[in-house]
C-alpha cells in the first residue's frame, strides 16, 4: 500500500505542473503554433504551399487556396 502512496506524491505536482505551464493547443493553427513557440522556420506555410501545388497538379481545385496573412 506504501508504493501508490510514493507514486502518488510524484504524480500530483507533475499534473499541477502540466496544468500551469502547458499551454492548451486544441483548436490551435499550425501558424499559431509556431507563433507561440517562436518557431521562425514557416513550416506551416512551406507545408500549405506544397499542398496547394499538389492540388493544382491533381486536377483538385482549380484555384488557389486561400492563404492566412
Amino acid at each position: 500500500m506504501w508504493d501508490f502512496r510514493f507514486l502518488r506524491n510524484f504524480l500530483v505536482p507533475r499534473r499541477l505542473l502540466f496544468l500551469f505551464l502547458v499551454p492548451e493547443t486544441k483548436g490551435v493553427s499550425l501558424e499559431e503554433l509556431e507563433e507561440l513557440f517562436g518557431d521562425t522556420t514557416n513550416h506551416a506555410l512551406e507545408d500549405f504551399r506544397r499542398l496547394e501545388d499538389i492540388h493544382q497538379r491533381l486536377g483538385l481545385s482549380t484555384e488557389p487556396i486561400d492563404e492566412k496573412p
